[in-house]
Order: C-alpha cells, then sequence, then structure tokens
C-alpha cells in the first residue's frame, strides 16, 4: 500500500482482500464437505420421521389409557358393592359411589 491512502482506503482494501479469501475458504469447505452435509440432512431427516411416528404412537396410547380409565373408573363408581380405598393410618379417602350411600355421604365428601 502506498503511503497516500487513508486509513478509510486501507481498511476497504482490506475488506476486499478479506472477502475474496472467506469466499476461497467457503467454497474449498462447501466442496470438501457437501457430501457429508447432505449426509447428515438425511440423517436428521429420518430422525424427525422416526420421533414424529413415535410421537403418534405415544397420543394412540394415551387416547387408549385415557379411554381405559374412564372404563374402569366407571367400573368402579357404578359397581353394586361398596369399594372403599384407605389411607395408611387406616381413613378412608376414597369411595365408590354404593360406598358413599352405604356410609351416608356424598362422593366429594372423600375428595
Amino acid at each position: 500500500m502506498s503511503k497516500g491512502k487513508t486509513k478509510k482506503d486501507k481498511f476497504k482494501a482490506f475488506g476486499r482482500r478479506r472477502k475474496r479469501r472467506l469466499k476461497r475458504q467457503s467454497f474449498k469447505l462447501r466442496k470438501e464437505y457437501s457430501g457429508d452435509l447432505e449426509k447428515t440432512i438425511h440423517e436428521l431427516g429420518v430422525y424427525q420421521i422416526e420421533l414424529e411416528m413415535q410421537n403418534e404412537e405415544l397420543r394412540q396410547a394415551q387416547v387408549s389409557l385415557g379411554a381405559s380409565r374412564a372404563k374402569y373408573s366407571d367400573l368402579y363408581d357404578f359397581a353394586p358393592v361398596g369399594y372403599l380405598t384407605f389411607d395408611k393410618n387406616g381413613v378412608v379417602i376414597e369411595a365408590n359411589l354404593t360406598g358413599c350411600r352405604m356410609l351416608g355421604r356424598g362422593k366429594s365428601g372423600f375428595d
């Protein structure tokens, strides 16, 4: 660089050299790693599909469990026999509808 150039000119020249160097390096990297990048992108796509499938299975299991829970909850609540659930101290903490009628209490009295 000549002595007549200002700091601004030197800075611009430095910026141009830096851009050219980055372009060359970027091209080399793209050429060198393009196969690896495509492979990685493909693998990520496969993982995404697997996760989406697992998510769908979990959603279906959740729906199935909800239906099963409702079924057994109804069997418990509407059984003709009184069912009581006790805590470790022997205090009734839950009862089905028949149990509530037998004890003369409402269902909400145990919750």
